[in-house]
């Protein structure tokens, strides 16, 4: 494979690509090269792979999350695929961010779609960069339709990855609600798991409508259920 032929050459090989991956982001640099914005490229690889959905990157100025951990300053995939996440975390920075800009169409998409959902991604190392972007969360803030959040801590821990880790470290409380109130702001109905069913009288107290329901999505179905449940929302 590409992968073991560069760690034949001496590279490192934490990143653990695999040969589609590695297409993709020979493709993508050529493109870059040629001077086509991260917009632009993205809409071109979409296009090849019979994509035809938006597909929008926050920015096409370049953002880089660096986090403060007892081993130094991390960007972001070192810490998360090198280390693992295993160092312990006191700080998560989007370097860059207060220059960049919002990518054409984010902020049109805000003002005109009808629903706004906050998936259960990690808070600070995926929708974090997004929500600091300059005008952004003004913009959802503004947001005249419904605006949905599903909590990515289920039973006071993470359904998957670091967010709950990242949280203690930051001296946060790994809870639903702790999620809830940082997106208080940006958010109308907070979607929390059957689990922490008796939380939501605290989802209430913040001026969230709480629905309880299954959010573990392991099967197909699963993911469907959930997708349909939160869309009748906009009804």
């Amino acid at each position: 494979t590409a992968l073991e032929m560069l760690g034949k050459f001496g590279v490192d090989t934490w990143f653990n690509l695999g040969d589609r991956d590695f297409a993709t982001h020979i493709r993508r640099s050529q493109l870059l090269a040629e001077g086509k914005t991260l917009s632009e490229v993205i809409l071109e690889l979409n296009r090849s792979l019979g994509v035809f959905h938006s597909v929008i990157p926050m920015s096409n100025d370049p953002v880089k999350t660096v986090l403060s951990t007892d081993e130094g300053e991390l960007p972001m995939q070192r810490y998360f695929v090198g280390r693992r996440a295993e160092p312990k975390v006191f700080e998560v920075r989007y370097v860059g961010v207060e220059n960049a800009t919002a990518a054409p169409g984010l902020l049109d998409s805000l003002t005109k779609c009808g629903m706004l959902v906050l998936c259960p991604s990690n808070p600070y190392l995926s929708l974090g960069p997004i929500l600091a972007l300059p005008g952004v969360r003004q913009l959802m803030r503004d947001f005249s339709g419904k605006k949905v959040c599903v909590s990515p801590i289920v039973g006071g821990d993470a359904v998957k990855g670091p967010a709950g880790k990242i949280m203690a470290e930051l001296g946060k409380q790994v809870s639903c609600v702790e999620v809830a109130r940082e997106y208080r702001d940006i958010c109308d109905v907070f979607v929390m798991d059957n689990e922490d069913q008796d939380l939501a009288s605290e989802i209430e107290e913040l001026g969230l409508t709480p629905l309880v329901t299954s959010i573990i999505m392991e099967t197909e179905e699963d993911k469907i259920a959930l997708a349909r449940e939160i869309l009748a929302l906009a009804d």
